[in-house]
């Protein structure tokens, strides 16, 4: 429970002496780093040949060993592909070049084949089924609304700890399912059953999508400004200084949420004036 909800800095030093551990299990037991982060360090800051997988590695392999499936089987394969092919010398080089080369070259549309430096290395290039992997899925993508409020308390917003789920080990705006009525409404609502009904809506911030698994979250984000006494009734929740935002494990998509949210600040004369 201390690892989950500690700020990342703050457990380094209580915990490794301010020193960023160098075992792999150690680093994906810090708030906010998973597999794919705890193997990008490894390889490039320890030079331990720890293959890192992401979309386009997982693609680039798929083609080389021309792997038309998609389950746990094929995981396992590439991952034992790319053990066995890092460089032990340079595997953080090796890494990077696998993203770029999925990036600009082996793209999921459209791969340049002629320009690739290991298409002799291709099985999926010499069939010529470069272009049917990866295996479209037949999954349908479940469509879903969500309110995200940006709390706002002086110089302070609200953020929840997730102990579990999507974002465990994180903090994360607070979110609710939206049902199409007016955010003021559900604004009100959030905040009322929560014990506190003194605020006003500052303004709503440019919708966003979160893509996962098979959902596709569409996000209004409203800034909601607090007043009077804040006793709100929420658990695991914590307020942060908005200049000390960056020592805490966000969600790439609540990042993008708060430089909306930092833009609308140094827009709006008034709310600059309030926090800063």
């Amino acid at each position: 429970m201390r690892a989950i909800c500690a700020k990342p800095r703050r457990y380094l030093v209580e915990q490794y002496d301010g020193k960023l551990p160098q075992q792999f299990d150690e680093l994906v037991g810090l708030p906010g780093i998973g597999d794919y982060t705890a193997s990008a360090i490894m390889s490039i800051a320890f030079k331990k040949p720890y293959p890192v997988l992401d979309a386009n590695v997982r693609r680039v392999v798929s083609r080389i060993l021309a792997i038309q499936t998609e389950d746990h089987a094929t995981s396992q394969k590439i991952r034992e592909f790319l053990q066995v092919v890092i460089s032990k010398k340079k595997p953080g080089e090796f890494n990077e070049a696998m993203m770029e080369l999925g990036q600009t070259i082996c793209r999921a549309r459209n791969p340049i084949c002629e320009r690739c430096p290991i298409k002799s290395k291709c099985r999926a290039n010499e069939l010529g089924i470069q272009s049917e992997i990866p295996m479209k899925l037949s999954k349908a993508t479940i469509e879903r609304r969500s309110l995200v409020f940006i709390l706002q308390y002086r110089d302070k917003i609200l953020l929840q700890e997730n102990l579990s789920g999507l974002f465990a080990g994180m903090k994360s705006l607070p979110r609710i399912a939206y049902s199409g009525k007016s955010p003021k409404f559900a604004a009100s609502k959030f905040l009322h059953l929560r014990g506190h009904d003194k605020f006003e809506i500052i303004g709503r911030l440019k919708v966003r999508t979160h893509k996962y698994t098979k959902y596709s979250d569409r996000l209004t984000p409203i800034v909601v400004e607090l007043q009077g006494k804040i006793g709100l009734k929420m658990g695991n929740v914590s307020w942060v200084m908005l200049n000390s935002l960056d020592e805490h494990p966000l969600p790439a998509i609540d990042r993008k949420i708060v430089a909306d949210f930092l833009n609308l600040v140094k827009s709006n004369h008034r709310i600059n004036h309030q926090l800063f």
